[in-house]
């Protein structure tokens, strides 16, 4: 009877066991949130979190410990559905502990997911301007000055994927508005917080989270050494352009004084920087002398190649034209028409007005092979390109 008493006594010992056992690993088996963060919003602490990938929760907990206490209290006993809770009373500069938990149908709560959060003074400005930039192989991280006399200077911290500050990296304020920063390795992803904070020790809110791996970084300065890509007016499409100006004489027409030109044309820029058109010009002599009154006006109509020698900013350019020169000169004498070639080679600069928009200057020299002699003019113009 003894034994059997015994028997008895050791199977329920197990079977309790089995039960505590059975217990712990059903709540083992329940999922803590993920991504636990803190943020401020209009004075306000706001806890937000990602559920976990299971079903059947009920809910979830939230444990909130205030500085100097022995242990957490327990905001919501009864669990919350939501992944998000608003706080408030809390003291600014203060270090105030956090913890989320997950709760199944059956009442079994998981593991807290944990943080700890220093509530920031919405006062102090936001540091602005946070970026980082990279040259010779050194990451620098810069933000826009700011007058001392209001802030004492800036903490920097290393940045967990939520946003959560994980390690302060300066001992006091940085009152500079850099950051040289060695020894990273390439192949990581850094995360970084900026504050402001003042004589107290207070923060202000942080700026956006900075995120950059430092190989990512050196492939763009790799890039960015390469030579820039030529972007001519107006590259790969048809345009427009329209010039005016003066035509000096300087043989052939000596006899006459300086007069007004002036030119339409189109043409199409395949490459970037070259291009071929045609040009419609037109000019005007008068004078009057011991000979009496002379005048001549000049209609050509010329193809025009046409290189620019910069890729950007104001890109000097050679031009080379050749055409037909129909010339109609009048005199106290009567009127006489030639049909010469023309030739003129051209210098001049062009830069960019607006979006396929572009200014330019000119001066050239002009070559009329007629029978009666050469004419050699030094042509003078400004105008626009524009592209269809």
């Amino acid at each position: 009877m003894e034994n059997k008493e015994k028997t008895k006594d050791q199977r329920t010992l197990l079977w309790a066991a089995m039960l505590w056992m059975a217990g712990t690993l059903c709540g083992a088996e329940v999922p803590a949130p993920a991504h636990l963060k803190a943020g401020q919003s209009q004075g306000k602490l706001v806890l937000q979190w990602t559920a976990p990938k299971t079903q059947g929760l009920q809910g979830y907990r939230v444990y909130w410990k205030r500085p100097g206490a022995d242990r957490a209290t327990c905001l919501t006993p009864q669990p919350i559905r939501d992944t998000e809770i608003i706080l408030g009373h809390f003291e600014i500069g203060k270090t105030y502990e956090v913890g989320v938990s997950s709760v199944d149908a059956k009442g079994v709560e998981s593991p807290q997911a944990r943080l700890k959060v220093v509530p920031k003074d919405p006062t102090l400005p936001v540091p602005e301007g946070f970026q980082v930039e990279w040259s010779a192989g050194q990451a620098t991280l810069r933000w826009d000055e700011r007058d001392l006399s209001t802030i004492a200077g800036y903490n920097l911290y290393l940045a967990d994927e939520d946003g959560n500050p994980v390690r302060k990296l300066n001992d006091g304020p940085v009152t500079e508005s850099r950051i040289d920063l060695k020894n990273l390795k390439k192949d990581k992803l850094y995360r970084f917080l900026l504050t402001s904070t003042d004589r107290h020790g207070w923060e202000s809110l942080p700026a956006p989270m900075l995120e950059f791996q430092p190989q990512a970084l050196a492939v763009q300065e790799s890039r960015a050494s390469l030579p820039a890509k030529p972007s001519a007016p107006p590259n790969g499409q048809w345009f427009l352009t329209c010039a005016a100006g003066l035509d000096l004489p300087l043989s052939g027409r000596s006899t006459y004084s300086w007069g007004p030109a002036g030119s339409v044309g189109f043409g199409f820029e395949w490459f970037d920087g070259l291009s071929l058109g045609l040009e419609f010009q037109k000019t005007d002599f008068s004078t009057i002398n011991d000979s009496g009154f002379l005048s001549e006006t000049g209609l050509a109509f010329l193809p025009v190649l046409r290189l620019c020698l910069l890729p950007k900013g104001v890109r000097p350019y050679l031009s080379a034209e050749g055409g037909l020169d129909l010339g109609v000169a009048y005199s106290d004498a009567g009127e006489a028409v030639s049909l010469d070639p023309d030739v003129r080679v051209a210098a001049g600069f062009q830069f960019e007005m607006a979006k396929d928009a572009y200014a330019f200057v000119e001066g050239g020299y002009n070559l009329i092979l007629s029978s009666n002699g050469t004419g050699r003019d030094v042509p003078l113009s400004t105008g626009l390109m524009m592209g269809l």
